[in-house]
This record gives C-alpha cells, sequence and structure tokens, in this order.
C-alpha cells in the first residue's frame, strides 16, 4: 500500500513511486522505520523545550538540495539576496553523489535542521511534487512543524502521473494533505499548479504563486554576432526531449549548414545522445559543453538565437526565464508554466516531435525579432522582486523581518540600479 502513515503528517513509501514500481525509490522500508525511530515524538520535543518563549525570530532557513540542477540555483541565487534582509541559515539536504537515500541521509539531514531550528523564524523548503523528494521533506517538514516553527512548501516540479495517482485514491491524498502540503504556506511556480493542489485538497488561500528568480546582473546586455545558434540548459536525462532536438537538427542540416548546436548539462543519457549525434553525422554542428554557470553562461546566452526545451513535464524552468530576460525567443512543449511565460516570445508546441520541432525552430530562426518581447514576460521574475515577495510572505508568518535603510516593500518599486553583466564580441 503506498502511501503509508508514518505517524502524524509523516509518509513513507514502500512500494516506490506508487506508479507500477516494485522498487523502493528512497531506500527499503526498515531504513525508513529507523530514520524515523532516529527522528521521532522525543527528538522532537527537544526541539519544541529547545524554542523558549522570546522575541519574535527573524532568521530563516532556506533548505537547497544537494548538487547542481534547476532547484539548487534558485536556491542559490535566492540565498545571498536573502542574506541582505535577515539571518538567513543554507541548509544542504539530499542525497551525495552515489548515495542512497536511506535512513543514514534522512538521519543527517533531520540531525542539521535540528540545529538549525531554535530561533528560527521560518523553515522554506524546496522539493517538487514527485515520489523522489516527498519521503525527504515531509519529515523535514513534520519536524519543523512539530517544533512550533512556520514552513514554507515551494514546490518546483510536479509529476503527472503521480498527481493523477493522488487524485484517485482518497488515502494517499489524505496522508499528503496531512504532512508536505499542510503547510503554512504553498508555494507554485504557475497558475496551471494552483488548480493543481486545489484539485488535491489544499484551501486556495494557503497557495501562492512565486515564480523562480533571475538576477539582472548575469543576463548579457549585448548580442553577440555569428552563426544561428540552438542552445539546450539543463540535465542530460530522460523525459528532456533531447534525441528528438538531435533528429530535429538532423532535419535541418542541409537547408542550415552553419547552424549551431550547444547542449549545455550534465547527465547520464550523455553517451548516447553523443552516440546519436555521431550516427546522424552532426559531429561539427553539435557540441557538448558540460555544466555552465557565471560567465561562460552569460556569453551563451549573449550568442543564443533560440533556446530549446521540449521537455515532457516541466514547472517553470530558470533557463526559460534567462533567455527570455535576454530576449532570446524560446521553442518549448506546452507543459507546466512555460506557455504563460513565453507568451509571444516564442513558439508552444504539444508535442516534442521532429519535424514539428524543426518547423518551429525554423520559424524562430526566420524571426530575429521574435525574442525582443521576452523582458517584458519576466519583468516581475527579477531577483529583488521575488525576494520582496518572499519577505512579506515570511512577515505574514510571524517572522521579525526589518527593512534595511533605503529599502521598501511598496509593490511596483523600482529596483535599485545594479551592475549588469557585459560580454564582448
Amino acid at each position: 500500500m503506498w502511501p503509508v502513515s508514518a505517524g502524524p503528517g509523516v509518509l513513507a513509501f514502500p512500494g516506490g513511486s506508487g506508479l507500477g514500481g516494485s522498487r523502493s525509490v528512497h531506500g527499503n522500508l526498515d531504513d525508513r522505520r529507523s530514520a524515523r525511530r532516529a527522528l521521532g515524538i522525543r527528538w522532537v520535543g527537544g526541539l519544541q523545550r529547545a524554542m523558549r518563549p522570546g522575541p519574535s525570530p527573524s532568521r530563516i532557513v532556506l533548505c537547497r538540495p544537494r548538487g547542481r540542477g534547476g532547484v539548487a540555483s534558485v536556491v542559490d541565487q535566492l540565498y545571498p539576496s536573502l542574506s541582505t534582509r535577515a539571518p538567513t541559515t543554507l541548509l544542504p539536504v539530499g542525497r551525495r553523489g552515489g548515495e542512497r537515500l536511506g535512513a543514514r541521509a534522512i538521519v543527517r539531514d533531520g540531525l542539521a535542521l535540528r540545529r538549525a531550528l531554535p530561533g528560527a523564524a521560518v523553515v522554506h523548503l524546496h522539493p517538487s511534487l514527485r515520489a523522489r523528494a516527498i519521503v525527504r521533506d515531509a519529515i523535514l517538514h513534520d519536524l519543523a512543524q512539530r517544533a512550533g516553527c512556520p514552513t514554507v512548501v515551494q514546490l518546483h516540479g510536479f509529476d503527472r502521473r503521480l498527481v493523477a495517482w493522488l487524485g484517485a485514491r482518497a488515502r494517499a491524498r489524505a496522508a499528503l494533505l496531512g504532512s508536505l502540503l499542510s503547510a503554512d504556506a504553498l508555494l507554485v511556480l504557475g497558475r496551471p499548479f494552483v488548480h493543481q493542489l486545489v484539485g488535491l485538497g489544499v484551501p486556495p488561500e494557503r497557495i501562492h504563486v512565486v515564480a523562480n528568480p533571475f538576477d539582472p546582473a548575469t543576463i548579457p546586455t549585448e548580442r553577440i554576432g555569428g552563426a544561428p545558434l540552438v542552445l539546450y540548459l539543463g540535465r542530460l536525462v530522460g523525459g528532456k526531449g533531447l534525441p528528438e532536438l538531435i533528429e530535429a537538427i538532423g532535419l535541418l542540416s542541409v537547408a542550415r549548414p552553419r547552424l549551431e548546436v550547444v547542449i549545455a548539462g550534465e547527465g547520464p543519457l550523455e553517451p548516447a545522445l553523443r552516440s546519436l549525434v555521431r550516427a546522424r553525422g552532426l559531429s561539427e554542428q553539435v557540441r557538448f559543453v558540460g555544466w555552465v554557470q557565471g560567465a561562460a553562461k552569460v556569453e551563451l546566452l549573449a550568442r543564443a538565437s533560440v533556446l530549446a526545451l521540449v521537455s515532457g513535464g516541466e514547472a517553470a524552468p530558470v533557463s526559460v526565464i534567462e533567455a527570455l530576460a535576454s530576449g532570446v525567443p524560446v521553442v518549448a512543449t506546452r507543459t507546466g508554466a512555460i506557455p504563460e511565460l513565453v507568451g509571444p516570445a516564442g513558439v508552444i508546441l504539444d508535442r516534442a516531435e521532429p519535424p514539428s520541432l524543426a518547423a518551429a525552430l525554423t520559424e524562430v530562426l526566420d524571426d530575429p525579432g521574435r525574442g525582443s518581447g521576452g523582458p517584458a514576460q519576466v519583468a516581475d521574475c527579477t531577483l529583488d522582486r521575488i525576494t520582496q515577495r518572499l519577505i512579506r510572505l515570511y512577515r505574514d508568518l510571524g517572522a521579525r523581518i526589518e527593512d534595511p535603510p533605503g529599502v521598501s516593500e511598496a509593490p511596483g518599486l523600482p529596483e535599485a540600479p545594479r551592475r549588469r553583466a557585459r560580454v564582448g564580441g
């Protein structure tokens, strides 16, 4: 049976994802029982005793998934920005490289949270609504709530199969609603996810739409000319539409021999993708450059003619927001909040099929001004504005956070001038 209650508000997943697999996603049931014994009622009671009455706390505990990826990059942006407004503790959670997320990893993260909780005003978790993220974050969330600390859960991704599975199973849905989805505030990345959570039974007044941020200081201010460039930014894993993208480039290569493709990211699919590129005779056009950040990513955004992200399931990827902010048009699939983000600054496909993808890339490449409306599409996603929204939310939950000199929380406040990245031609 999946999920089963592991105590009030805590979920356990003895059968894996609950979508037909028999292998446990987060280690076997004995591991989870061991974790619960180590992080049980007596342990939480100690936390409650440690949080003595006093002035309203102001410290934020910001949980960051270990490793690289879109969620980690979002937290990496938020952490220094929030730190300028309130004391902020960054708490790495999740698996280390090559580690199985069993009892040891869960206990390690729980003990780290225990050290961070006394004096904390709010715990801000960043899971995805996917089976692999629910167990860990449900336990951490439950510990924080039992200790009397308000919780903010920001959902970065929705597994549509899991949402449908929960919708058809009242006991599983009730268990999740009593745990991770019982947070004081639930943050989603777009309006489609509000409807999904309400459909699962979450009260709409606890749901807030807060976009992923981008930092204007990391957005190129000048374009770099050259051969047309199709850019992919993201993990090299299944479900991202990467084989279809390579096949589409193969269809375009004869008519557009100067077309370049840069695949920026890391992941287990890279060897298979490289083999496909060689098999299609595209080695001169398609480059794999690994994970990029900082100046290297700014330069790629300055050179890109189009960003292609034809994933089967996304929420509101940072790569799409950064491309739009850079004036780069986007070709993407109709998933998550991507259609409302992109608007007229790109092409939205119903499915990632090579012929339709090749046609969409051709349409955008033949229209150099297509991305000009991108910055307006994401004007409310700047790091300063998202930080202000989060600070207001934390205050509503009881955090005592004072505005520093010269900073106001008034909506629509013009942002202070910031140094912006420049790249040479």
